[in-house]
């Protein structure tokens, strides 16, 4: 939907049935006093709502809705009489209905920013991301947020919020269900407007002050690119870097983890959207939005690895290592090319710290009792990305491991020896965290 107007209003879909209604139900909750909840109609060109009193009969709409979320929309330019607000879905409300203010003249798509955040049980850090966000919009960027069926709904954490911000344009769209990680981030891509640029972002990382002007200058700078990875709060670029091709792109990452932390990821709509079925397809590796990325590339595309950072810090953890782990190796059947695969494996392989892994795994086969689990997951691995083309020694090393986590007993004997070394030689504690997301956890979107 493009945005011919800034807007007020509502929209409600029914998921588990054909709705039938007729448009004065359309009307009437139009018509509603701001008091009982729903904002005052304007005045249409033909005299109805709030026109003549004459109104021409309409015959019933049928509407054929299957939709699984709900959707709240939240637009600047609301009567100054009516403060913008949020609302609830009523019960017996079952059809569309948008409440439309006067016309806008919109910028130009190159200068277009949607900001989408994927968001699920996290109030408090939402409204803290949001809360930086809101005063460096301009009056036609768009924020889009996905709602993974919290507990609390997003668009009751942020209505206090949007009150003080009634010139900001505000999606919220809630699910009936929580869809899992990947797929509310691939949702914010089919959710955005097709002529816009669309930054992902967490919604527990803290955006600089003027990171909103700093995405609008990389655009003006490389207008000609479909994607731009900036750079993270722990990663250092000492420039930029455009590639064009599949094969430059591939030879360009110089961190995975930076390229697939969408925090720092903006993506051309028009050129990725296309994509969205191969980032469904994808969504077990963890990274749904580059696999759509590197589809959308192809021979031509051209993308930026920027050295601009965006953010002030942002949280790791909550994905439980194995998923990503043990997905992220089906990456590689996006290019049928030999050296582009083995170039991709060897990226993958150069950020996976196998004793991180066989830490992880061995405690968490100890603590519940699901060895064979694991060595599945373990054997998984080391059947995708330590095939016969990895090197040798790692190849040696993952087998060794793999023993401990079979007899995980043995195993945290001999990883607390070699923790303990490594402490008198180094005077430095492991880097392995304590986690409570279990063999199948995922990050909280």
């Amino acid at each position: 939907m493009k945005y011919k107007s800034q807007s007020l209003g509502l929209l409600v879909l029914s998921l588990d049935r054909q709705v039938k209604c007729s448009w004065s139900a359309l009307w009437k909750p139009l018509r509603a006093s701001p008091s009982k909840g729903v904002g005052r109609a304007q005045r249409s060109p033909r005299g109805h709502p709030n026109g003549s009193k004459t109104q021409r009969a309409i015959p019933p709409l049928s509407l054929g809705v299957n939709f699984s979320v709900d959707w709240i929309w939240l637009g600047a330019q609301a009567d100054p009489g009516h403060p913008l607000r949020c609302f609830q879905p009523a019960e017996d409300l079952c059809t569309s209905s948008l409440l439309m203010s006067s016309s806008v003249p919109l910028s130009p798509a190159s200068s277009r920013l949607t900001i989408g955040i994927p968001t699920f049980d996290r109030p408090q850090r939402l409204a803290e991301s949001v809360g930086r966000l809101l005063p460096q919009l301009g009056p036609d960027d768009v924020l889009l947020v996905l709602d993974n069926a919290s507990r609390i709904p997003a668009a009751e954490v942020l209505a206090p919020l949007l009150a003080n911000y009634p010139g900001s344009i505000v999606r919220i769209v809630r699910h009936r269900v929580n869809l899992g990680g990947a797929a509310n981030i691939l949702r914010v891509v089919e959710e955005a407007d097709e002529d816009t640029w669309l930054w992902l972002l967490g919604d527990d990382d803290d955006v600089l002050p003027d990171a909103v002007a700093r995405v609008r200058r990389t655009i003006a700078v490389h207008p000609d690119v479909m994607f731009i990875n900036f750079a993270a709060d722990n990663h250092v670029r000492s420039g930029d870097r455009v590639t064009t091709g599949l094969s430059e792109f591939i030879a360009g990452i110089d961190s995975w983890s930076n390229l697939n932390f969408m925090s720092v990821d903006v993506l051309k709509v028009e050129a990725v959207k296309p994509e969205l079925r191969r980032g469904y397809h994808f969504a077990y590796s963890m990274s749904p939005h580059v696999a759509m990325v590197m589809s959308a590339i192809g021979a031509t595309g051209r993308a930026l690895f920027s050295a601009t950072g965006l953010l002030e810090r942002h949280d790791i953890g909550g994905w439980a290592p194995t998923l990503a782990l043990v997905g992220r190796p089906t990456l590689l059947d996006l290019t049928p090319d030999r050296v582009d695969r083995s170039r991709l494996a060897d990226r993958l392989r150069r950020e996976t710290n196998l004793e991180f892994l066989t830490t992880y795994l061995v405690a968490e086969s100890k603590r519940s009792g699901r060895q064979t689990e694991a060595v599945y997951l373990i054997d998984q691995l080391r059947g995708r990305l330590y095939g016969p083309g990895a090197p040798c020694l790692e190849r040696l090393k993952l087998l060794a491991y793999r023993s401990l986590i079979r007899f995980p007993a043995f195993g945290q004997m001999v990883i607390g020896a070699a923790l303990r070394i490594r402490l008198e030689l180094t005077g430095r504690s492991s880097p392995v965290q304590s986690t409570s997301v279990g063999l199948e956890g995922e990050r909280g979107y």
